[in-house]
């Protein structure tokens, strides 16, 4: 995908679910288009702003006392199949970061990253007419977390914190692959003939 812009917000936010409305970009931050962006903030969702029905149905709290969000809306077409496949590619290219950086092994469940059986990630994706948008939450300590929740943190897992400045380098790093990944699809779309 051309054009996909990337942005870090350097103050933090907590998100609580109405970032995941699409044009939130637009309409908050003024940006435009299909867009990566990240931040580092608190979560707590509330139960109107879930989009999955099975967190909903469960009753589930979804909260984290810190975290490294993703917000990632595509304009292109917001197929609900399209929007998965992005999700979970977000999430290899995630997993990819994490063991390139860190050399940490970790083992993806669909859209969900674990270490060790412990859950270090959160995704959620809706789609409207306009867009599809993916949110995508790494736990950077388990404080927080709900109880019954077996989660770690990127920071109890290295062993030390990680302050704003390493935070925005791991979050760059992952939109930047992505949006690689995104250019280099849209680039095989035109290497390739068709037969018969």
């Amino acid at each position: 995908m051309l054009g996909f812009k990337v942005m870090w917000l350097a103050e933090r936010l907590l998100y609580d679910g109405s970032q995941i409305r699409p044009l939130w970009a637009r309409r908050v931050l003024g940006v435009e288009g299909s867009c990566g962006i990240a931040w580092r903030g608190p979560m707590s969702v509330r139960a109107e702003e879930m989009v999955d029905v099975e967190d909903l149905s469960a009753g589930a709290a979804i909260t984290g006392d810190d975290v490294l969000h993703f917000r990632l809306e595509f304009f292109d077409d917001p197929s609900p199949r399209l929007t998965i496949y992005r999700q979970r590619l977000f999430a290899v290219v995630v997993a990819e970061a994490l063991y390139r950086r860190y050399e940490l092994l970790v083992r993806r469940e669909g859209s969900d990253l674990y270490v060790d059986n412990r859950k270090l990630s959160v995704s959620a994706a809706t789609f409207s007419t306009t867009s599809a948008v993916v949110h995508f939450g790494i736990n950077l300590t388990k404080a927080g977390v709900p109880e019954g929740v077996t989660a770690t943190g990127l920071c109890e897992l290295l062993k030390r914190k990680l302050d704003d400045d390493r935070v925005r380098e791991l979050a760059l790093t992952i939109l930047n692959a992505f949006r690689n990944e995104l250019e280099d699809v849209e680039s095989d779309l035109s290497k390739y003939r068709t037969i018969g």
